[in-house]
């Protein structure tokens, strides 16, 4: 964790304070609307196609191995992002408080659309909401450092982007040398951005984690009802244009996911052993 702190004796106990704090003021907005049109071919369809945040990894709805590894992290709350999944709330009775939330919607308006439409109607939110994809199996080599690099860039949000090679949209993301992204090959055309001739930085790609702050998805100039709103596709693009965009390159660390039979297969292979693993090292990145 690279806090600056002067004192050294009182050097662990402010930065667990800082650390602490960081996270409660940090909503975690868990992206589980989707379709699930790739898993069609293993798993039943439902009125809302496949849910993917119900199905069972290492024993339990994997939408519940996020909730309790978050709970555990010691975010300030929780919101499921469940579109029109009924079967999500339904999974989540009598379990709701002011730290975990179900949020459904009739008419599903994209990602960003719901993600935005969530926010305003829940309470209890922190400064900032990190967005993560209830299929997608990630390791954050350092979360507090994330968090940390979020508030003192002064970031609109920030995209955790990895390096490994052969994911999905390889190289999408331009990075320059001060961390503020420059250039996304994911942007509606509209948008206007152009790939740089010239650049100091790295290509990475899209992990499906993004944080931002709170004020800006709140008072966006959208409204439900509106086209449809991407993260990737409008969001992203626009805080590209106002310069507000920084990365956070997650190097070569474990990511994947689990929305196609392929990949579905491979993690349940291994999955006692990958999700007891993965939740340990979260809860002691501090001591490694």
């Amino acid at each position: 964790m690279n806090f600056e702190i002067n004192n050294k004796a009182e050097a662990p106990r402010d930065a667990e304070a800082e650390k602490k704090k960081l996270f409660n003021q940090t909503t975690v907005y868990i992206n589980a609307g989707g379709r699930g049109t790739r898993l069609e071919s293993i798993f039943p369809k439902g009125p809302s196609g496949v849910t993917k945040a119900l199905i069972d990894f290492n024993g339990k709805p994997m939408i519940q191995n996020h909730t309790d590894l978050l709970s555990e992290l010691g975010f300030k709350n929780i919101i499921i992002g469940a579109g029109d999944h009924l079967n999500i709330k339904e999974y989540y009775a009598g379990q709701e408080n002011e730290r975990l939330s179900v949020v459904n919607t009739e008419k599903q308006e994209d990602t960003g659309g719901d993600l935005i439409k969530a926010v305003r109607e829940t309470e209890n939110n922190g400064e900032n909401i990190l967005v993560e994809n209830v299929d997608t199996v990630l390791y954050v080599k350092n979360v507090a450092e994330l968090l940390a690099q979020h508030e003192k860039s002064g970031a609109t949000a920030t995209i955790v982007l990895t390096t490994k090679k052969g994911v999905p949209n390889e190289g999408a993301f331009f990075v320059d040398e001060n961390g503020k992204v420059v250039f996304s090959r994911e942007a509606r055309e509209e948008y206007g951005l152009a790939e740089p001739d010239e650049w100091a930085g790295f290509k990475a790609s899209s992990t499906g984690t993004v944080i931002f702050k709170t004020d800006f998805l709140k008072s966006y100039d959208w409204q439900s009802g509106q086209e449809p709103l991407s993260v990737y596709r409008d969001l992203i693009p626009e805080l590209i244009k106002q310069g507000g965009l920084y990365a956070y390159n997650n190097e070569n660390n474990l990511f994947t996911d689990t929305g196609t039979p392929e990949k579905y297969h491979q993690i349940k292979r291994h999955e006692k052993k990958l999700f007891g693993a993965l939740g340990e090292k979260y809860l002691n990145q501090d001591k490694e």
